[in-house]
């Protein structure tokens, strides 16, 4: 079992979705209760690409690879460097519930009603930050730029 001191980062992904036209956000629920977005501690000399898509897969079996990602953003929390990236999937129609599952359960939600989860504060950040880029055209722009690269 992996101990905290050997732990370098915490690093997740933000999947978005436009859904007629309204952009969702794949949020997890944790056991205890919790939202947030996907992901999870980093393993010995994994980087940050690396732990957010394996804890993405892992969490959501949503099947993403490093070059899915768009956008990176670092956060400066006090326990450990955060990395969350950013990329769009086509669609989501949840996942089976094993008792031995990281997570209880994979949804999508609107930014409003993301902020309206129990969110732990690391992800209350995270979706307030989304907030304030979401402002008209630069999600669409990311989407665009994801759709060319693609």
């Amino acid at each position: 079992m992996q101990t905290l001191e050997k732990t370098t980062h915490w690093a997740g992904i933000l999947a978005l979705l436009y859904q007629n036209t309204i952009l969702k956000i794949l949020m997890v629920r944790n056991h205890d209760g919790t939202w947030g977005i996907p992901g999870g501690r980093a393993n010995a000399d994994e980087s940050p690409e690396m732990t957010a898509v394996r804890e993405t897969n892992e969490e959501t079996k949503l099947l993403l690879l490093p070059k899915n990602l768009i956008k990176s953003q670092e956060f400066d929390f006090t326990k450990m460097p955060t990395f969350v990236f950013y990329t769009f999937i086509k669609e989501y129609k949840g996942r089976q519930i094993k008792d031995d599952d990281d997570t209880a359960e994979a949804r999508l939600f609107t930014i409003l009603e993301a902020r309206r989860l129990d969110l732990k504060n690391r992800d209350k950040i995270i979706i307030e930050q989304l907030s304030s880029i979401a402002s008209p055209g630069t999600i669409e722009k990311m989407y665009t730029e994801f759709l060319i690269a693609a």
